[in-house]
């Protein structure tokens, strides 16, 4: 195999670089929009990765990206109750409700973080959204960060509607966050 000449080796290695801080920046973006999936990750690339791998890398990245902030905004329309909470609640919550091993050992902690929507929910409130999660959630099955989002905002919505919300005004840092209402008491929209 012939050596490449020097320019081709050089133009090879500035397009790789590029590539490789647009997967940087679509990581980062992931990440601060809390994507389930991009809260931990690591890639190890090698230094000969084809600039064709880079691209399809990059292209994957943006569109993960922007299917991700459709799926938010989609999600928050349809589920009024998970505008209560920014980005990084939400996975807090899906992630204390993925790995419970019994519903009484999560319950304290999810009834803790549900009293800000609703001031009248009750700790058992808190064990029907569980049982909701279980049984929309089978354990064989790995669903999608979407799923996962969707059906929280389901077992939300099922136990929670019943129950006016607490009166909010949001501040700049949840607003940052994801969360784009102030409510009112006993309001079910956003003014």
């Amino acid at each position: 195999m012939a050596a490449q000449p020097l320019h081709v080796m050089i133009e090879t290695f500035a397009e790789q670089l590029k590539l490789l801080l647009d997967i940087t920046h679509y990581l980062n973006e992931l990440n601060r929009a809390v994507h389930f999936e991009f809260q931990n990750y690591h890639a190890l690339l090698s230094a000969g990765v084809p600039v064709s791998v880079l691209e399809r890398r990059a292209h994957d990245l943006r569109s993960a990206l922007g299917q991700w902030n459709d799926t938010i905004t989609s999600l928050r329309s349809t589920f009024y109750f998970l505008n209560f909470f920014s980005m990084a609640q939400l996975l807090k919550i899906v992630t204390l409700l993925d790995a419970m091993k019994a519903p009484e050992d999560v319950a304290p902690e999810l009834h803790s973080m549900l009293i800000y929507v609703s001031t009248a929910l009750q700790p058992q409130h808190a064990l029907k959204i569980i049982q909701s999660w279980k049984e929309a959630v089978p354990a064989t099955r790995n669903p999608t960060p979407a799923e996962r989002l969707r059906r929280l905002g389901q077992a939300l919505e099922s136990e929670i509607t019943r129950h006016s919300p607490a009166t909010r005004v949001v501040g700049r840092e949840i607003v940052g966050m994801g969360s784009h209402y102030v409510f009112d008491e006993g309001s079910r929209g956003f003014f």
